[in-house]
């Protein structure tokens, strides 16, 4: 039976680790192989271990057979084991073989003794633990006077050690329980969290088990800045939260896990700024916030509660109103530098689509996107408000409607809405073809028969934007449309979620329906990648990515 999934692509972790295993391809002075990683450092491999199995003294090729509960390693005559005891804790198991952990950099390197069979090392700027559990332990780590010059770890053959991640002191740990255990408690939880996923057609099922698993390997317990258990983007060098990444996992948690999916909605929200801003990014030990990202927080509230009714407790609801009134606050007062009325993107990344070609016009750029997605949220707003028994619910409708006016009057373009710099109105240059314009789409319903209606003629003209695959975010016959463009080309999971949610409430079920499955097939085949080929549907950059495997799961249970 084939691994649910391969180390080069997605991390072995668990829920709650910042631990993670990976097979990684040569780099410089790295070699390729088989590496224990920290994951607290955002856009980083956080290489600490090269991982070998050695027989008589000289390292033998192993194969690689990764389930949830435990990583093995198979040589001919032994076997190497991975299993979590815990968040915090690596279990490694020897068989017939012995294995070699070589600290992976050579700067800053410290392995000194810890007590009688306890040593502290440091590599890649992290502080573990590791201590034998049963056999012996070789610790080569010559000292240098400020550091060592290598530090290499060699267990005997048949015997069991731990590696803890601990920050800042070792705390005494001991083995609680047996190997087979921590393999058999890890197989429960995550056999517990695949079942509260979203359900799905039956074709689909083996790509539902790989994107829970990708999910619930990602969580990682609160420490430092995070004070919830929050899902990063990946475990593979994307390893943070984005604030509107965060809102298409906390949808997809939506109906099963309420509590984790609340989560997720709010984490950034605990952060908000005193003017009412999310941070762009978001980690264990660090935020940005020269950014933000698209205000899509009502419109995924909206989501989160169509899916479970009961989501929002009396104090959760009084949180999402005070976050996201706040947060609509500051785009109509902070981001609307000329007093038009409309909001504004000062960079690609204010938008999410980092170098959409639409902002090739100038910066700071007028959103019609991020009009629309306030509107909605204007929308939330108000229903929040009449939940709450406050008297703004009629100010916010008032507000949203006025908003609207505003971007059609303002931007529409008899056949398009226009993305024009805010500042002289330039557009972007000809031949640029972004489906970025077209997130207006989520307004459904409101807009007007004619805009919506010519919409719809330009997102569905023959090879425009439709592939064989998706909604391709650069039309493949624009000039600047590249098969790895990042946001000039590929197809993403949230452009891809936000345009279906516009058109089915705008009643277009078969097309809606038609693209649905175009991206879940193409997900089953190729996996959760962080965008794909628009032409050939091939998986693209970060291999491992939870927006991606948490849009699969909710469009595949829309298939249903």
């Amino acid at each position: 039976m084939p691994a649910l999934f391969d180390i080069a692509e997605v991390a072995f972790s668990r829920s709650g680790s910042y631990l993670a295993i990976s097979h990684l391809s040569a780099e410089g002075e790295r070699p390729a192989g088989v590496y224990v990683r920290s994951i607290r450092a955002v856009f980083q491999i956080g290489a600490l271990f090269l991982v070998e199995l050695i027989v008589d003294g000289r390292a033998v090729p192993f194969t690689e057979d990764p389930t949830p509960e435990c990583l093995r390693l198979q040589a001919e005559g032994g076997i190497v084991e991975f299993a979590f005891d815990g968040a915090d804790c690596l279990r490694i198991s020897t068989r017939g073989v012995a294995v070699r952990l070589t600290c992976a950099e050579g700067a800053g390197l410290q392995a000194v003794p810890c007590g009688p069979r306890a040593w502290r090392v440091i590599a890649s700027g992290r502080l573990c633990m590791v201590l034998p559990v049963e056999g012996e332990l070789q610790i080569h780590a010559p000292w240098m006077g400020t550091g060592c010059s290598e530090v290499v770890i060699t267990s005997a053959v048949d015997a069991e050690f731990a590696l803890l991640d601990t920050a800042p002191e070792w705390d005494g740990w001991r083995p609680g329980r047996p190997f087979t255990d921590c393999v058999a408690r890890v197989r429960v939880e995550f056999a517990a969290f695949l079942a509260a996923q979203l359900s799905c057609p039956a074709e689909f099922a083996t790509a539902r088990e790989k994107a829970a698993y990708l999910n619930w390997a990602a969580l990682v317990n609160p420490s430092g800045l995070l004070k919830r258990t929050t899902m990063y983007m990946s475990k593979n060098w994307m390893s943070a939260v984005w604030s509107w990444d965060h809102c298409f996992n906390a949808i997809a948690l939506a109906q099963g896990m309420p509590d984790l999916a609340w989560d997720q909605f709010i984490s950034p929200f605990d952060h908000q700024s005193a003017q009412g801003a999310l941070p762009d990014m978001l980690t264990d030990t660090n935020e940005i916030l020269v950014h933000v990202k698209p205000p899509i927080h009502g419109w995924a509230l909206r989501r989160m509660m169509t899916l479970n009714p009961k989501l929002l407790t009396p104090a959760r609801a009084r949180a999402a109103y005070d976050g996201l009134a706040r947060m609509t606050t500051y785009w109509q007062e902070v981001r609307d530098p000329f007093n038009t009325g409309l909001p504004v993107y000062y960079h690609g990344n204010d938008s999410g689509w980092d170098n959409a070609t639409t902002l090739l016009a100038g910066s700071p750029i007028t959103a019609p996107d991020c009009a629309a997605f306030l509107v909605i949220q204007m929308e939330v707003l108000a229903d929040l408000a009449e939940c709450l028994g406050e008297t703004t619910a009629v100010s916010w409708r008032t507000a949203a409607d006025t908003l609207q006016s505003r971007l059609i009057a303002q931007l529409w373009r008899g056949t398009r809405f226009a993305m024009p710099s805010a500042a002289d109105g330039r557009e972007a240059p000809a031949g640029s073809d972004c489906l970025l314009p077209y997130m207006t789409l989520v307004l459904g319903e409101r807009l007007p028969v004619e805009i919506r209606t010519a919409l719809l003629d330009g997102l569905t003209a023959e090879g425009r934007f439709i592939t064989p695959w998706g909604l391709a975010t650069e039309s493949p016959r624009s000039p600047y449309y590249k098969d790895n463009g990042y946001w000039r080309g590929p197809i993403w999971a949230p452009s891809t979620m936000l345009v279906l949610d516009g058109l089915q409430r705008l009643g277009e079920t078969t097309l809606a329906m038609d693209l649905t499955r175009r991206f879940c097939l193409m997900c089953a085949r190729e996996g959760f990648s962080e965008n794909f080929d628009a032409e050939t549907g091939q998986a693209l950059c970060d291999r491992a990515y939870t927006w991606t495997a948490s849009v699969f799961l909710t469009l595949a249970h829309d298939l249903r």
